[in-house]
């Protein structure tokens, strides 16, 4: 009858449009982000404060959420770089091996005022004794796991939190590490420079991991298109994972040394 077919009719027009915006999302003016708003350092500032934050996903199923762990350093002047971390599907053993590394990996680096980490609480709640007794057994000193909570949990609330890197990304105070172009110097200028003056750890590097599936991605890119595809893009437990720094009561490290006031960026 009629009444089915205009249904119909909505139901596909629906559909056409939807599918249309995941397509060219980029193209829309609901669009939350521009990639291009994100800048790009060559080398890390001399001293930071480390957050890492963590977005479990427990289920290694194909098209399940991934596990997102960030690693993101804040300067003295509250600008935020991508350091490190990972974003694919992990079990138990694998989220506490990954959190337990990255830890380790940046405590340890010259110029890191001191390292925190996140667990996003719902996670927290079932992973968190097996945490515990791991930081036992292997005597890890000084891992403190703080749980990350939401107060609304919901349809609307990844959004919620997500929306709240806005002002650093449109700012332009959120960094990626520099990558060459094809045909372009692995080094650039400025980076020989540090090299030459004993500042190779600072030196920013394609942050490239293997998934589940011994596939390499790059964690930067990967972020970077959730960026410019948000709302839209399937999977954002990256961005999500990202968005969770605010959680923490981020601050700019409280040592100041006048000579790294100002970072070496593009």
């Amino acid at each position: 009858n009629q009444s089915e077919w205009d249904r119909r009719v909505k139901t596909q027009l629906e559909s056409t449009i939807a599918t249309q915006m995941l397509q060219n999302p980029l193209a829309g003016s609901q669009r939350w982000f521009d990639p291009d708003d994100l800048q790009v350092y060559q080398a890390r500032p001399e001293a930071l404060m480390v957050y890492i934050m963590i977005d479990p996903a427990r289920s290694k199923k194909k098209g399940s959420a991934n596990t997102a762990m960030a690693v993101v350093g804040i300067d003295f002047q509250g600008n935020k770089y991508l350091l490190d971390g990972y974003d694919h599907k992990m079990d138990l053993l694998e989220r506490w091996t990954g959190m337990r590394n990255l830890w380790a990996k940046w405590r340890s680096q010259p110029g890191i005022i001191g390292v925190k980490v996140g667990y996003e609480r719902y996670g927290a709640i079932a992973d968190m004794d097996y945490f515990q007794e791991r930081i036992r057994v292997e005597n890890v000193q000084g891992l403190d796991i703080e749980e990350l909570e939401w107060p609304s949990e919901g349809p609307g609330s990844k959004d919620d939190r997500v929306q709240r890197l806005l002002p650093d990304i449109r700012g332009h105070n959120f960094f990626l590490p520099y990558e060459p172009s094809d045909g372009e110097p692995d080094l650039t200028d400025q980076q020989k420079r540090m090299i030459g003056a004993g500042y190779d750890y600072r030196i920013a590097k394609p942050i490239i991991q293997r998934d589940e599936n011994g596939q390499l991605y790059n964690l930067a890119e990967r972020f970077r298109m959730q960026v410019g595809y948000y709302p839209f893009a399937g999977l954002k437990d990256l961005i999500d994972a990202v968005s969770r720094l605010y959680d923490m009561d981020p601050r700019p490290p409280e040592y100041i040394d006048s000579h790294i006031l100002e970072p070496e960026l593009l």
